[in-house]
């Protein structure tokens, strides 16, 4: 065969090899948009008139239909209680759970929810003989919550209140990896900025390393790992290549 064709086709070998690794490494250094992913969270109140809150201590909790709850507030009393939670229209849905107190006062009252200031059909009349009711709203784009139960002799409990926003992941190596050693890629949420990490495996099917037979105008690495003599591709240092 001629020789220019050897060479030619050798040379176009290694131009896809290398573009394949190049494609490899960029996807594994470059920052990813991972899947959504639900994240659930109690929701405290910004501003709160006449209720008393509950932010998770076992010491301090309430019962209603002889459930226990750490979380939410209690309305008690004839005056009427007002929660407002700040939404920011990053939260899809909400959700939480209302009832009668145990042992509380019997009187009737209406509870009313409001997004952002409009009036929300899941308002609801509070009974002394009713079951808890676990009540979800779809909150994608508002800004703001405000729950009122209205003023009335009886004492009522909302619990559990719980935003359901989606994470909105990105990613990033933190840690590279080589063929001897994992690597970490760190995600992060860019609307909360919660994290987490996971391992990546380190490289081991990369080895044997193949050494070509051939070479045209390219130089070739071929070094033990810590070399002096190297080359990297997008901050990922290699000791055998082209």
């Amino acid at each position: 065969m001629n020789r220019e064709v050897i060479r030619s086709k050798t040379v176009t070998s290694k131009w896809i090899v290398g573009m394949a690794l190049l494609m490899v490494f960029a996807w594994m250094l470059m920052p990813l948009r991972a899947n959504a992913a639900l994240s659930q969270h109690h929701m405290r109140p910004y501003q709160v008139y006449n209720a008393k809150t509950f932010d998770g201590d076992p010491e301090s909790t309430f019962t209603m239909m002889s459930n226990t709850y750490t979380y939410g507030f209690t309305k008690t009393g004839y005056s009427a209680s007002t929660c407002c939670y700040n939404l920011g229209g990053k939260v899809s849905t909400v959700s939480f759970i209302v009832g009668h107190l145990d042992g509380g006062d019997t009187g009737s009252c209406e509870m009313k929810i409001y997004l952002d200031d409009e009036y929300q059909s899941q308002s609801m009349m509070l009974t002394k003989d009713m079951i808890n009711q676990s009540i979800t709203l779809n909150t994608a784009g508002k800004k703001k919550l405000t729950i009122i139960v209205e003023a009335a002799n009886g004492d009522y409990g909302i619990a559990n209140m719980m935003q359901n926003s989606v994470h909105n992941f990105t990613s990033r190596m933190t840690k590279i990896v080589t063929a001897k050693e994992a690597g970490i890629r760190k995600y992060t949420c860019t609307d909360c900025g919660a994290t987490y990490t996971e391992t990546v495996p380190a490289r081991t099917y990369c080895s044997p390393y193949m050494t070509p037979y051939q070479n045209t105008n390219m130089t070739l690495v071929n070094e033990e790992e810590g070399s002096s003599t190297n080359f990297s591709v997008m901050g990922n240092v290699w000791y055998n290549g082209i």
